[in-house]
């Protein structure tokens, strides 16, 4: 049975006796979410061409995959992925730049823990 208190991270629910907190599990399971964002925008820029911005999003994306450094390392993922956001020139629709900023949203809240 799965305990309705701990958001499940991309489907897998928690396992007993993991030693996180329910307050880390929460965390791991928004910087899940994020990733899965970061993955399907990654998809997106290369699928459209926009080779410079899937590359720097591929490259910080590589680093912030080491979970052993999280939540440290995803503060490279956050200021890329804040620079696709922002820029005019990334070939992403409004719907995709809201999910990369919900993305932002939920890195720099797990930075904060």
């Amino acid at each position: 049975m799965e305990n309705p208190t701990v958001p499940m991270a991309n489907g897998i629910a928690p396992t007993r006796g993991s030693g996180y907190t329910p307050r880390m599990q929460t965390t791991l399971a928004a910087i899940e979410k994020a990733l899965a964002i970061v993955q399907q925008t990654l998809d997106i820029l290369t699928s459209r061409g926009d080779d410079e911005a899937a590359f720097e999003v591929a490259r910080a994306q590589y680093s912030a995959s080491i979970r052993d450094s999280w939540p440290s390392n995803l503060s490279s993922l956050v200021k890329v992925l804040d620079k696709v956001h922002q820029n005019p020139k990334s070939k992403l629709d409004d719907v995709e730049r809201a999910r990369v900023a919900e993305a932002v949203s939920l890195l720099r809240s797990a930075l904060d823990q």
